[in-house]
């Protein structure tokens, strides 16, 4: 399984911030698109699925309330202005905002029919819209419109998958699909995130609810962490709750702003980190019977966008074992560096795991 299907439309550049001052900006897609290109990745499948706003309203009314769609579309008709103090739309937002769903959907599909990784370059991103937009109790929607995450999720649930892992590595937490899933306990979230930025949501003793506590894993990192931190995460947690948990599929929230040079956080992962993560979903898939695997943009707003999504993809594809000995060693690392935080994720994890 080595296949990488990409998923891309100019439409998405017509969301846009008039007056081009927004960190969130069409230009984040050139970036990606130069890195897909360095990885060796050179077709990229038009991602414009047959759109109407029956079909758009239709999908969407399955993940959000019918209040927060006709808000959406309401406040896009109104032209250029901000919905809050940093989320922004104008006249394309709303449909731009439900391509980007109904093709993070469709990817999920195609991934399961082929067996194969679909990558959904979408935005605008998604992750911290809940049901009715602001969730979790976050002051504002966080440059989102509408959860692609959670419309990948679907797009497996619709393929009679039932257990679906959401792995969600932007530097802030996805609180958006996280309060959509949260009484779930089929969709596991395992959320690697900033301790201290916005949303100010995803604490360790944020677990889901109902009979899906346990489901909803928060690893809240400080300030400065860097690529050991990854490493364990995808070792001694990820690897973990897989083997006990059994996925059948997989839905990544893939963003870049926690690489060392992005302006909008504190963290200080190289490439290296997405390198790892590249191959340790390359050996989940070897190693469990998972049926695909969709990854989805979020943030990102510098370099780490290209360079990220570059050494992700080309160690997925290439699948070298030298980046399973840096993974041991940058894990031996993390032990002897952030040993306070791993016994505190240690004593959640085996409550449920």
């Amino acid at each position: 399984m080595s296949d990488v299907r990409v998923y891309y439309s100019d439409l998405f550049k017509l969301h846009r911030d008039e007056l081009g001052t927004h960190p969130e900006s069409p230009e984040r897609l050139n970036y990606v698109l130069e890195g897909i290109k360095d990885a060796g990745i050179n077709h990229v499948k038009s991602c414009e699925p047959d759109y109407t706003v029956d079909k758009a309203l239709k999908l969407l009314s399955r993940v959000h309330s019918t209040d927060y769609i006709s808000y959406i579309s309401s406040e896009s008709a109104k032209g250029p202005h901000y919905i809050d103090s940093d989320t922004y739309v104008n006249n394309h937002t709303f449909r731009v905002a439900s391509l980007a769903f109904i093709t993070s959907y469709e990817a999920s599909l195609k991934a399961f029919k082929s067996n194969a990784m679909s990558v959904a370059i979408v935005r605008p991103p998604g992750h911290h819209a809940g049901r009715k937009g602001k969730a979790l109790g976050a002051p504002t929607n966080g440059f989102c419109i509408f959860n692609n995450c959670a419309a990948a999720v679907l797009g497996f649930k619709d393929c009679s998958v039932s257990r679906i892992l959401v792995i969600d590595f932007d530097a802030h937490h996805g609180n958006g699909t996280q309060e959509i899933f949260w009484y779930d306990r089929n969709v596991v979230h395992i959320d690697i995130h900033e301790h201290g930025i916005y949303p100010g949501t995803g604490e360790l003793s944020d677990l889901g609810g109902g009979d899906a506590v346990g489901s909803k894993i928060n690893i809240p990192v400080p300030p400065f962490s860097d690529d050991s931190v990854v490493a364990w995460v995808l070792s001694d947690v990820i690897g973990h709750v897989v083997s006990k948990f059994l996925p059948e599929a997989i839905v990544v929230s893939a963003g870049f702003d926690g690489h060392e040079l992005d302006p909008l956080t504190n963290l200080e992962y190289t490439d290296i980190a997405y390198a790892l993560v590249g191959y340790f979903l390359r050996y989940l898939l070897s190693n469990y019977e998972i049926k695909g695997i969709t990854v989805v943009l979020e943030g990102g707003y510098s370099v780490g966008l290209r360079t990220g999504i570059a050494e992700l993809l080309k160690s997925f594809l290439r699948y070298d074992r030298k980046y399973g000995r840096l993974l041991e060693k940058l894990r031996r690392d993390c032990k002897e560096r952030y040993a306070l935080l791993i016994n505190d994720v240690l004593s959640i994890i085996k409550r449920y795991w």
